[in-house]
């Protein structure tokens, strides 16, 4: 997969600071293979539900794939950044 400028501007801000994106990014995009247990979390499907009855059914679908990817984009930078803190928390010790 290409990536974009963008992208490629945040691999090398975070492989400034030491973060493996290619790694990184392939726990990100297998971890429901990696872990045995994974499932959505209840406050995640809840959140999905609440959103779909806000906008209604109709609009809500009309827009599904732009929400999802702003979801997906939310969720990866939470993934990414919390394993560079977790990382920097087992070596400062």
């Amino acid at each position: 997969m290409q990536q974009t400028a963008k992208e490629q501007y945040e691999h090398k801000v975070l492989e400034r600071n030491g973060v493996n994106m290619n790694e990184i990014e392939k726990i990100y995009y297998n971890f429901n293979e990696l872990c045995d247990d994974y499932a959505e979390l209840e406050d995640t499907i809840e959140a999905r539900k609440k959103m779909e009855q806000k906008m209604g059914k109709e609009l809500f679908m009309k827009y599904d794939n732009e929400i999802s990817d702003c979801c997906m984009y939310t969720e990866k930078q939470g993934f990414i950044w919390g394993f560079q803190y977790a990382m920097k928390l087992m070596t400062a010790y």
